[in-house]
């Protein structure tokens, strides 16, 4: 600014003292000013701090969270725009990504708070909006939310006279520093904040990032009535493993619903313990393990001395006897410090709610709870029913279910267990185990059992999170070291998902309120693998001159059940929000499920709040905008899950982003490494269905497109840790250019890739699946990786001796029976008393006319209101054993109706065979008669049942059941001379092989005119 200007500058005139003032002050300090002028330092007397910049060198520093937010162009002592003195300091900062906060910040000389204390920055710049704010430190308190020492910035006023100096102020005021720390415990929600020993250390100044280049000037800082603090500042000591600090002496406690250790809220990230490597597991992100012996000193030890807890089982007891001669008494051994490394006692997992399981219990629990007297630790069991009363008696309740690879789709298992977790006595503590396996008793080693893709244990645990669960365990029966197709997958996709919880944590350790929205998706912001690569990544080569055409393998109409569900978490530390897509069938074989954008209607959003979309490799500001019902929230490029913060506290960007940066490029490399393993997995699978003669005609160009996307991701990482490792800050700029993009790049053309090869499963498992009643009645088409055993197996059904046509079930076809003699068959019914509920199981004209069919029934008691949720099953009905030969195909099949939709139970109607444990499901009313069929290979002879089940209120009818057996060996095929045997099949053979083999069931006696 020119000479001139400065004097008509109003804000200066105000805040300049007189002349003649000024002349004073310069000869009562004329010492002090010589040295300032010659050695160009700031000034510093009594209770006064002034500095005006006038040397060489800058000296505020800073802070830009990400590389692909802002970028500082120039930062330097300017000469010629100054507000008094020499020089000003100057800044010059590119908006990489508009919204974004930059930080700069100025030490201060140590300072007590007091009504006196000022600070006051001369501030010009061509955008508005900054906020000037000093550092309040509490030495003596901890952050829950960082672990770190607890600070908070007391803001002054905000920047307004844009292209003009304005004089920023913040006064330290009794009445500013006391709301200061009542909004504190609010955000901490934690009565008390130790400000014992607070100071004040530093100015901050906060700008938010308008487009273009924004310009920025400093001059006159000023440090007025500032009283230095004690020497001896109170310091947190942070508690580690490391300190051998033995349990009793750890601050364990369980606040209702929140777990704390050493005072930090937690989530428990948990799995059974199968003597991995304890340094991997706390690479994977597990902070618990359950281990089988709590007397296991040295185990104990090792996990300690990798921070990590363990749980354990306690003893079951010691029985004596009692006072009287005929009485007995059960006693525990008082814990002692060698169990100090166990969090929690846990006492079991499906803990049924029968009256001796709860008396068992009941014991349980009051012996541990006296042999734990001196830790007082958590007592924790998995229940399988009885909600309620096990909430009152447990300090934490596990409730798990296993959807995967069932009727059960994922969305349901998070209304599931939403459901269950409002049965709790409010305030519960609740954790649930999720299915990271398929249960290798189920398979025999002849074929390769189904794989869980990766994306469905996030999916699940996520699904969890959303229902409340402040515990996620990650359930196996293998050790994560085993080698098998997928383990390493698996092991991947559990790191990511701890990290995001581990990121999430102060919300979700949290939470008080949880709403549930739905989030309209429009079928043409459906985004493509091939527009998606196009719209984010621009490398030469990848494509060659062409681009992709858009894939799109699904018919619409055919995922009308598709739903992304918003769920918002509210809490102390702002609102998480977690839109989730939950698409159909997702939990057999998942597809895309991806859209170029989604828009989010929050209500009640501040205007001075700031949201971030968050995750392990970036956080980046998103635009709100006012709108009906609330401010809009618009998504690009969302993939299944995302997380957004909400909060009027501006400090959490930066926090978020110091938790993320030292993790990022790991983060992303986790991505490439879950892309080049699910790439390769799936490449073997479609080479051998291709084998089979299953061919999809867009397989090539979906795998070229993830091939494209993961060499791309790789070659960037490849730059970004050769930059890490240089830790030169120049070579990390330089190696965006070279890579093209950052981690969070790397990881967005990761998930791309996964998109493309989702796109590919679903499509060849639609295919698959399409003409079958249900996903279940091929025992192979319950994955991706065994849709290769299920042609193989057509192959062989196409191949078998026929065996017997009868009807291997008596009384199946509910014709020329009673009740009676079904029962003397072997038919077996119960019904579960249940308050309210009165049910039946009877014999009833299917049509009139058209004989007998099964009518199981559950209605409310007259005059009872009925329940929302009806706890157990009323009514079943389970057929008699059926001896199946060994090396044999089994068809199971027969016919339901529903008239109604089931009420007041997630599980509706189900029909369970023993062979497998398969369960069909049938949740809506059905347009007349629905046929069904199972097909199972029996290896060695075994029995077989069906139980039918009716699940909450509900009337259904069952019809024409029929297990037919037929041997599986191969029948003889008579050679002509000349003619070979070739084992490979040609293309479109099996699928005559398949129809050949539909034809032979269907037209088996009694299965002639059934409904399709």
């Amino acid at each position: 600014m020119e000479e001139a200007d400065r004097h008509l500058d109003p804000v200066r005139s105000l805040s300049q003292p007189p002349r003649r003032l000024r002349r004073f002050r310069m000869s009562a300090l004329s010492l002090a000013i010589v040295a300032a002028s010659l050695g160009r330092l700031p000034v510093t007397r009594g209770d006064e701090h002034f500095d005006g910049f006038n040397s060489e060198t800058p000296s505020w520093k800073v802070v830009i969270q990400s590389p692909a937010e802002a970028r500082l162009r120039v930062q330097r002592r300017n000469l010629f725009t100054r507000l008094e003195g020499e020089a000003s300091e100057n800044f010059e900062i590119d908006a990489l990504r508009p919204g974004s906060v930059v930080r700069l910040e100025h030490e201060l000389p140590l300072s007590v708070p007091i009504d006196d204390l000022t600070l006051d920055v001369g501030y010009r710049s061509n955008h508005p909006g900054a906020l000037l704010a000093m550092r309040l430190v509490f030495p003596g308190q901890k952050d829950p939310r960082t672990g770190e020492t607890l600070t908070a910035l007391l803001f002054g006023n905000a920047y307004t006279a844009t292209g003009q100096w304005q004089s920023l102020k913040v006064s330290a005021s009794e009445l500013s520093v006391r709301q200061r720390i009542a909004r504190l415990r609010s955000e901490l929600r934690s009565p008390d904040i130790n400000d014992r020993g607070m100071y004040v250390d530093r100015a901050v100044l906060l700008l938010q990032l308008r487009p273009g280049t924004t310009e920025v000037f400093l001059d006159d800082l000023k440090w007025t009535g500032f009283a230095s603090p004690s020497a001896n500042l109170p310091a947190i000591r942070q508690v580690t493993a490391n300190d051998g600090v033995d349990a009793a002496q750890q601050r364990f406690e369980m606040r209702l619903d929140r777990l704390l250790i050493d005072g930090r809220p937690i989530i428990p990230r948990f799995t059974l313990y199968h003597g991995e490597s304890l340094p991997r597991l706390k690479e994977l992100g597990f902070n618990l393990l359950w281990i089988d012996d709590y007397s296991d000193q040295e185990r104990l030890r090792e996990i300690r001395g990798n921070e990590m807890w363990a749980m354990a089982t306690p003893p079951q007891g010691r029985i004596s006897e009692g006072p009287a001669s005929d009485s007995i008494e059960l006693s525990l051994d008082t814990f002692d410090r060698s169990t100090s490394g166990i969090l929690f006692w846990y006492l079991g997992t499906r803990i049924p709610g029968t009256p001796a399981a709860r008396e068992r219990l009941t014991t349980q629990v009051r012996l541990v709870r006296g042999a734990d007297r001196d830790f007082s630790r958590p007592v924790l069991a998995d229940i399988g029913g009885y909600e309620r009363p096990y909430s009152r008696l447990l300090d934490g309740v596990g409730l798990s279910r296993h959807p995967l690879q069932t009727e059960f789709s994922l969305h349901r298992y998070r209304q599931f267990l939403t459901q269950k977790y409002r049965q709790m006595r409010p305030g519960t503590f609740v954790t649930t185990w999720i299915q990271t396996e398929f249960d290798p008793d189920l398979y025999d080693g002849s074929h390769a059992p189904p794989l869980i893709e990766p994306e469905l244990i996030r999916l699940q645990v996520f699904a969890a999170i959303a229902a409340g669960y402040q515990g996620i365990g990650y359930w196996k029966r293998t050790s994560l070291e085993d080698d098998f197709p997928g383990a390493r997958e698996r092991e991947v996709m559990l790191a990511i998902t701890n990290e995001e919880i581990a990121l999430l944590e102060p919300w979700l350790a949290t939470r008080t309120i949880t709403d549930f929205q739905r989030v309209p998706v429009s079928r043409h912001g459906d985004v493509t693998a091939a527009q998606s690569t196009s719209r984010r990544l621009a490398l030469p080569g990848l494509f060659g001159n062409e681009r992709p055409s858009p894939l799109r393998l699904s018919d619409p109409a055919a995922n009308v059940s598709d739903q992304v569900e918003l769920t918002m978490i509210h809490g102390p530390n702002g609102l998480l929000l977690l839109p989730v897509w939950y698409q159909h069938d997702a939990q057999f074989v998942p597809g895309q499920m991806a859209s170029r954008s989604i828009t989010l209607t929050i209500p009640g959003v501040p205007d001075t709040a700031t949201v971030w979309r968050v995750s392990t490799t970036d956080v980046r500001t998103v635009e709100h905008t006012p709108g009906v019902g609330g401010d809009q929230i618009r998504l690009d490029d969302f993939d299944q899950i995302a997380a957004l913060v909400v909060s009027t506290d501006p400090n959490w960007g930066r926090i978020l982003r110091d938790r993320i940066n030292p993790r990022k490029t790991r983060n992303a490399a986790l991505w490439v490494e879950l892309a080049e393993l699910k790439l390769d997995r799936v490449r073997k699978t479609n080479n051998e269905l291709l084998d089979l003669g299953v061919v999809n005609a867009r397989a090539p160009q979906l795998l070229d497109t993830a091939q494209g996307l993961v060499d791309a991701a790789r070659n960037a990482l490849r730059y970004l840790l050769e930059a890490e490792r240089s830790g030169d800050g120049r070579a990390l700029a330089t190696s965006f250019s070279q890579a093209g993009g950052d981690a969070h790049d790397v990881r967005s053309w990761c998930e791309t890739a996964l998109q493309s090869l989702r796109l590919l499963q679903r499509a060849q498992w639609e295919t698959t699946v399409r003409q079958n009643s249900s996903p279940l009645t091929s025992p192979y088409t319950i994955s991706f990786n065994t849709l290769p055993e299920h042609w193989n197996f057509v192959r062989r059904m196409g191949a078998s001796s026929p065996g017997t046509s009868a009807n291997l079930l008596p009384g199946g076809d509910f014709e020329n029976t009673d009740t009676g003699r079904m029962i003397e068959a072997g038919w077996k019914h119960w019904q579960e008393e249940i308050d309210g509920v009165r049910a039946a199981a009877e014999l009833v004209p299917s049509r009139p006319g058209n004989g007998l069919a099964l009518r199981l029934l559950a209605v409310p008691e007259l005059n009872a209101d009925p329940e929302l949720e009806v706890v157990g099953a009323p009514i079943a009905v389970r057929t008699p054993r059926i001896s199946v030969p060994a090396d044999s195909i089994v068809h199971i099949s027969g016919r339901v109706r529903l008239p109604v939709a089931p009420e007041a139970s997630l599980d509706g109607v189900t029909l369970t065979e023993s062979l497998m444990g398969s369960r069909l499901s049938w949740t809506d009313a059905t347009n007349g008669w629905q046929s069904f069929e199972l097909i199972r290979e029996v290896a060695t002879e075994s029995n077989l049942t069906l139980t039918l089940t009716l699940h909450g209120y509900g009337d259904v009818f069952f019809d024409d059941l029929r297990v037919v057996s037929t041997s599986n060996s191969p029948q003889p095929i008579a050679q002509t001379s000349g003619e070979t045997d070739s084992s490979a099949p040609k293309p479109g053979a099996l699928r005559r092989t398949f129809e050949r083999t539909r034809e032979f069931l269907n037209g088996l006696p009694g299965r002639t005119g059934l409904a399709k």
